[in-house]
């Protein structure tokens, strides 16, 4: 017998079983089941309003194997030339993040730009499930925006400003956005470094905790202080839980180690690399992303000339950080592989599947270019993108909604900082753009806040 469906004032049955059609959904795209929204009532209400169903469907979409040690992506993220933190300086010239999809033959398409401006200085998180977190500010005197963002259905949900916010900045926050897999929780972490806070030598931390609606700071960084710098981006790890940022513990860069920040328990770990690493011989490079393990590094030696084959070998090891039966950590080399010798490669920190990785290749002084390069069967398809992409990262369409998670008492303790704010902050905006045309797919606007609102009065 049918399943009973109802459609606006109209009722038919369905021959497929509710189990089975929720299945097929499940693996189908977000821009298809935005589309049968419009079929009836029922899918309107499980595609858009049903937070497991968008669960299932992001994690479904995440995880093709359950053997994957490394993340795949659907689309390559290109932060532009200034990474993820730009500031625009050109009149009516928006600064951007842009999203690109790949064909078969693995060139490059543009599939979306979402823009910020006008001329506003903006520092973006990772994507984590969809979701990217946004910290805007302008001319650093009128104020700042802390927002999360889900572009594939045009979803943007402001938050109070954190603790540490401060006018004036001499430096953006580094913001990253990650999940708590023992709270079922998303939240939002700001890295504000020392060069904003007169007599501090530290990083200042503020986590924001998306179930609990709240912002808290972190009355110790422990292992943080022991880094001199950062040498990458964050990038997540372990389904999302560990966030990991390569650095350097002294002046010289010549000790390196990984800052690692559990978004659970909300602790930094230091972690030794390989002890065979030594880097005089081998170029450590970006983290990889990887939901099979804690820490995935992906490093290739210099350039070393090989008299009995008389040529230069460039090959790259992949290594893996995982705890033993002990829960101890412990690194684990799980393949190897040589790049072609006629080519000046470098692996970016962004696989597109188990055996394709996004490699830099030059023919010494020529620009780079971005390619992907197959280690197993040794094949290099170029992608014509000239240029270093600075951090690259990978992002993967979902449904999920914050406003669904988010408390109500947070959504207008957030309203109430925009409606106290002076009338003269400037309007900003925040877009997606598509096409070659420039078709502006949905738009958010919004005004910069100056003041912290006492969100524990407000969530009271």
């Amino acid at each position: 017998m049918g399943e009973r469906v109802e459609t606006g004032g109209n009722t038919f049955y369905c021959d497929i079983p509710t189990e089975v059609l929720t299945e097929i959904l499940l693996r189908l795209p977000v821009k298809s089941l935005i589309r049968f929204t419009a079929v009836c009532k029922y899918l309107l209400e499980l595609i858009r309003n049903d937070p497991n169903f968008a669960r299932r469907h992001c994690l479904t979409k995440a995880r093709p194997s359950p053997s994957t040690l490394i993340d795949h992506v659907d689309h390559l993220v290109d932060y532009g030339m200034h990474g993820r933190k730009c500031r625009s300086t050109v009149p009516d010239e928006a600064s951007k993040v842009c999203l690109y999809s790949f064909t078969e033959k693995r060139k490059l398409r543009l599939a979306k730009k979402i823009e910020f401006g006008p001329e506003v200085d903006v520092a973006v998180s990772n994507f984590h499930h969809g979701l990217m977190c946004v910290y805007v500010t302008f001319g650093r005197s009128f104020g700042s925006k802390v927002m999360i963002c889900n572009p594939a259905i045009g979803e943007v949900v402001p938050l109070p400003l954190p603790p540490h916010h401060i006018l004036n900045m001499s430096t953006l926050p580094t913001p990253a956005l990650g999940f708590d897999p023992k709270k079922n929780d998303y939240k939002v972490v700001l890295f504000w470094p020392p060069s904003n806070f007169a007599r501090s030598k530290y990083w200042e931390v503020d986590v924001f905790s998306v179930r609990d609606g709240r912002w808290h700071s972190l009355p110790t960084r422990g292992a943080m202080n022991k880094f001199h710098r950062f040498l990458c981006e964050p990038v997540l790890n372990a389904n999302g839980s560990i966030l990991n940022w390569f650095g350097s513990l002294d002046s010289t860069d010549s000790k390196l180690a990984i800052l690692a920040f559990d978004m659970a328990d909300e602790v930094f770990q230091d972690v030794n690399m390989p002890n065979c690493l030594n880097p005089g011989k081998w170029r450590l490079h970006n983290i990889v992303t990887s939901s099979g393990c804690q820490a995935n590094i992906c490093c290739s030696s210099r350039p070393r000339f090989d008299p009995t084959k008389k040529e230069e070998l460039n090959c790259a090891d992949v290594w893996l950080l995982s705890k033993d039966d002990d829960q101890q950590l412990v690194w684990n080399k799980e393949f190897s592989f040589e790049f072609p010798d006629d080519l000046v490669v470098w692996p970016s920190n962004l696989w597109l599947n188990d055996n394709e990785l996004f490699i830099y290749i030059g023919h010494h002084c020529i620009e780079e270019e971005l390619a992907v390069f197959n280690w197993v069967t040794g094949e290099v398809a170029r992608t014509r993108r000239l240029g270093d992409l600075s951090n690259p990262g990978g992002y993967a369409e979902s449904l999920i909604s914050i406003k669904q998670i988010i408390s109500t008492s947070c959504l207008q303790a957030a309203a109430a900082q925009d409606e106290d704010e002076d009338k003269g902050s400037p309007a900003c905006f925040m877009r997606e753009v598509s096409g070659k045309k420039g078709k502006v797919r949905w738009s958010f606007n919004f005004k910069l806040c100056r003041k912290r609102v006492a969100l524990v009065d407000a969530l009271d």
